[in-house]
């Protein structure tokens, strides 16, 4: 049901993260804000982004600009959970409020930086997206067939596929995920009532895909 094929080629796209990244086994850093993963050094921002298309930058509309010195790179937290738990090349952490003495033996507030490890990691993204299990399912079945994965909340969609990079080419496909609860269904024993999506709404989902040239994939459980 949709990307049947892997993404076809788009200027170094479909690897996950390759050249220098890969061969010295560096290890990006990036912090939790929010409901996305901050990546603050400059050249890992750009690497990540030049290397494998991830995230965007916070004052770009896809890829970072080296000319603005405050921008960061956002990374959806499939992302952050896909380089983290899957390519083992980032390592997540969060910031802890404590109180602290500053030089003057004045209280005052602190960031205290921790180190998540990946069932931490999970766990924290879990309850920032309950729907985080579901979606990084999706993510990383289309992420790990070579595609490149971006958020389609513009378009009505929850995933746009891409064969390259945003500034190359536009999205082939716009994904839609619809989970069913099995277990409450089968509780119940009424199947039925648990429809993927409505005529209406799959037509009004068809209509917008149309008029941004891209075809829709959905029903994904």
């Amino acid at each position: 049901k949709g990307g049947e094929g892997k993404g076809g080629g788009g200027g170094g796209g479909n690897s996950m993260i390759s050249g220098d990244a890969q061969q010295k086994k560096h290890l990006f850093q990036g912090v939790v804000r929010k409901r996305a993963v901050e990546i603050h050094n400059k050249g890992d921002l750009h690497s990540l982004f030049a290397y494998g298309i991830f995230g965007k930058g916070s004052l770009s509309k896809s890829k970072p600009m080296h000319s603005t010195p405050n921008e960061v790179l956002i990374l959806l937290l499939e992302e952050a959970f896909f380089l983290s738990g899957f390519v083992r090349c980032l390592e997540i952490y969060r910031e802890l409020d404590e109180k602290g003495n500053d030089m003057n033996g004045e209280l005052r507030e602190i960031k205290k930086r921790q180190r998540l490890k990946p069932s931490d990691t999970w766990k924290l993204f879990c309850k920032l997206e309950p729907s985080f299990p579901e979606r990084y399912a999706v993510y990383h079945h289309f992420r790990s067939r070579g595609w490149i994965v971006k958020s389609g909340l513009k378009f009505g969609a929850d995933y746009l596929l891409y064969t390259g990079s945003p500034e190359i080419v536009h999205a082939a496909y716009s994904v839609i995920i619809h989970s069913r609860d099995f277990d409450q269904a089968r509780k119940t024993q009424n199947t039925d009532s648990f429809q993927l999506l409505d005529i209406a709404s799959l037509e009004r989902l068809t209509q917008l895909s149309l008029n941004a040239a891209k075809k829709l994939v959905c029903n994904i459980n």
